[in-house]
């Protein structure tokens, strides 16, 4: 089994990623719709004022996990892992606002501008860049379900 092909088929199956920050040792987890592209990067939206944009800002090092929904009698598969997020800015943005829009198929001018006037809900792109993911799979993997992985 190819386990980067079974991670990018997961990514494709699953909307939402909870994304991890820290700052002084004080873990913060939040729900996120994502994107992704070839290279296993992950993308989604925020506004500037949520804790985890700000703990991003302060530190790059992020976690996440990436789970559908099981019922307890189903084989587990799901996703963790580890590596530096940002805020996109200018061309990088513009490029990669392309990989989101594609997927959720929202006009950029809904996404990024809102209505108000207000500095703290400017939303911005942000991107992951895994540096370890674990695959757990107990469909593909019934004997070793923990499939490790760098890209």
């Amino acid at each position: 089994m190819d386990v980067r092909k079974l991670i990018s088929e997961y990514f494709e199956s699953a909307q939402l990623l909870q994304i991890i920050t820290s700052i002084n040792d004080q873990p913060w987890a939040a729900t996120v719709f994502f994107a992704y592209d070839d290279d296993l990067n992950l993308y989604w939206i925020s506004r500037t004022d949520r804790r985890h944009s700000q703990e991003i800002n302060q530190n790059h090092n992020v976690a996440g996990v990436i789970v559908k929904y099981h019922t307890y009698s189903e084989k587990v598969r799901g996703i963790q892992l580890v590596g530096t997020a940002e805020e996109l800015m200018g061309e990088e943005e513009e490029k990669c606002m392309q990989i989101y829009q594609k997927r959720y198929s929202f006009p950029r001018a809904r996404v990024l501008n809102p209505s108000t006037e207000d500095e703290n809900e400017k939303k911005v792109l942000y991107r992951l860049k895994p540096t370890y993911i674990v695959l757990f799979d107990e469909v593909n993997f019934p004997e070793n379900p923990r499939q490790e992985f760098r890209p």
